[in-house]
């Protein structure tokens, strides 16, 4: 996944310095977790890691969220500083997000999901369950 990254981060170079995207101090991460064959859910967990840095989210009464949503879609947004204790976040550095609940049981349970930072001024979206 390192090449994957560092490509990417090449291949983004001069986009990245052109548009400033460099200069931003936070970076934004969007979890998308679809419940529409799971709307009984009752409690979950939403988290989210990079570069050394996790938050997260539980989320007691999981179906006063989907009526807030109106949709069959909790969002969750998470807002990491760049500066971290083992090195600045970049374009291409790849992140995680898990969702998880003891209602998504037997095999689902939990399930993490990864993509590459693209953007510093627009939110990084990633669906996970």
């Amino acid at each position: 996944m390192y090449s994957k990254s560092q490509e990417y981060y090449q291949a983004n170079l001069n986009t990245i310095n052109n548009n400033n995207n460099s200069n931003s101090d936070t970076v934004k991460i969007e979890i998308l977790a679809p419940l529409a064959d799971k709307k009984d859910t009752e409690k979950l967990v939403i988290a989210a890691m990079i570069k050394g840095q996790i938050k997260s989210e539980v989320i007691e009464d999981v179906q006063a969220e989907l009526d807030k949503s109106k949709s069959s879609t909790i969002k969750k947004t998470f807002t990491f500083d760049r500066d971290t204790d083992i090195g600045k976040i970049q374009i291409g550095d790849r992140y995680h997000a898990c969702v998880a609940s003891n209602d998504l049981s037997p095999h689902e349970g939990q399930e993490c999901e990864k993509r590459l930072v693209k953007s510093f001024d627009n939110v990084n979206s990633l669906p996970a369950r």
